[in-house]
């Protein structure tokens, strides 16, 4: 799963912010079908949290598909009004109308912010920086882990 967003302050508290996000475990599931008996195994592991920088200096956070709910309400995409600026307002040129996100969405490939449950939070440092949701995108599909102790389990793509 991958949080895009915006972020807006000044350079050393985004920096801040960004080792913050970048410092974030959460548990990711891993399963397989067991060689030796056949049986479907199941297990949790830490999963290091990324962040990405995408064109445009937008950002985007990486992390397993089952903590959405805490994770954007940590990031605030659940909040209206981070800036004075509507980010979905219509712009109008003359006879046509055009809304911006949604030509950033699709160069971006990105979703609109879903329905989320905002009771469960994590909690950044977000002191002096103002997050600029965009938008979520979701992978498709499964990989299977090669080398190491987790060699041959599969894992929901992030």
């Amino acid at each position: 799963m991958h949080a895009v967003f915006a972020l807006y302050g000044r350079y050393e508290w985004v920096e801040i912010f960004l080792n913050e996000l970048k410092a974030q475990k959460l548990t990711a599931r891993i399963h397989r079908k067991n060689p030796e008996t056949g049986k479907d195994e199941e297990m949790k592991i830490w999963w290091r949290c990324q962040v990405r920088v995408l064109p445009g200096g937008f950002y985007e956070m990486v992390f397993p598909k089952e903590h959405i709910d805490t994770v954007l309400t940590g990031l605030g995409f659940h909040q209206k009004g981070h800036t004075d600026f509507d980010i979905e307002k219509d712009f109008s040129l003359g006879l046509f109308k055009i809304k911006p996100i949604d030509y950033l969405r699709k160069f971006l490939r990105i979703d609109p912010v879903p329905e989320f449950n905002h009771e469960k939070e994590l909690i950044f440092e977000k002191m002096f920086v103002s997050i600029i949701p965009i938008g979520v995108r979701y992978e498709q599909g499964e990989i299977t882990l090669k080398g190491g102790e987790f060699d041959g389990w599969d894992i929901e793509a992030l």
